[in-house]
């Protein structure tokens, strides 16, 4: 829902992604005209899209991301080894 899917080639607007949704409602925001009731709806359903969105990364933190977290915090690794002093003989 955040990010194209990187196996498309040329340009392509995928009308579902979160991003695309707001950038119609921007352009109806900054239009010098009234709202129509079309633009309306298009606001009030992008906003409904991000509170969503919003909901569903904030779960992924709280459940998923959280269980990952602590485990990989437990297990205390590090990238470096310890090695013996260099000594010429």
């Amino acid at each position: 829902m955040l990010f194209p899917d990187k196996n498309i080639q040329g340009i392509y607007s995928n009308p579902k992604l979160v991003t695309n949704k707001m950038r119609g409602a921007y352009s109806a925001i900054y239009d010098m005209q009234p709202l129509t009731e079309n633009q309306k709806l298009a606001l009030k359903q992008t906003v409904t899209i991000v509170e969503n969105t919003v909901k569903r990364i904030q779960q992924f933190y709280d459940g998923p991301w959280k269980v990952y977290r602590e485990a990989a915090e437990k297990v205390n690794l590090t990238p470096f080894k310890n090695y013996k002093p260099l000594k010429l003989e």
